[in-house]
């Protein structure tokens, strides 16, 4: 589970409520839009090399060992679309950035509390920044339902994420605990 930030392009006339949901709606629906728009390849080329350049710890992902086992159906994938996902170290974080022509996502796992979420949500900021500044993105927030005001809106943002943060520490407990079962399913009536 991970606390995920969508990241658009404003359309101009069109409400940013408005075009982060359409945004939303489009990605869903066109996970695979065909053949590489080169114009796309180099805005997230670009945007890849700033977020490295406001960190150098972010590496680009690219799984060898998938591809090997795929062989031509990955060749013939990076061919007609490939997004670039940016991590940190193994041992870091857990921050994934990905970029796709003309939105991206930014992720973060349940997994930082008090003063280690507060460090997590200033970097994701710096992506933020970076992204929204350099290339042209505004970011929706789906957990408050917010285009994001990136002056003013980091302590809400905070605030849900200990609240996913809460739910989650709970689902792993009350697995852990065994939760009480009931003494049958409850799609049997007899």
């Amino acid at each position: 589970m991970s606390y995920d930030l969508h990241l658009f392009r404003p359309q101009p006339g069109k409400d940013l409520t408005e075009a982060a949901l359409a945004s939303l709606e489009d990605d869903s629906e066109n996970a695979s839009p065909g053949a590489k728009d080169p114009e796309g390849e180099k805005r997230k080329k670009a945007m890849s090399e700033a977020l490295r350049k406001a960190n150098p710890g972010l590496s680009e992902f690219k799984d060898e060992e998938e591809a090997d086992a795929l062989g031509e159906a990955a060749e013939e994938a990076r061919r007609q679309w490939q997004p670039i996902e940016l991590n940190g170290p193994d041992d870091g974080n857990g921050i994934q950035i990905t970029l796709y022509d003309d939105t991206a996502a930014v992720t973060v796992p349940y997994w930082h509390k008090e003063q280690a979420a507060r460090r997590v949500m200033g970097e994701i900021w710096e992506y933020l920044e970076v992204l929204q500044s350099q290339g042209g993105f505004r970011t929706y927030d789906p957990q408050i339902e917010k285009v994001l005001d990136l002056a003013a809106d980091r302590d809400a943002v905070l605030g849900a994420y200990a609240t996913g943060v809460g739910h989650t520490d709970d689902i792993g407990r009350r697995e852990t605990e065994g939760a009480e079962k009931p003494s049958k399913p409850w799609w049997k009536f007899w």
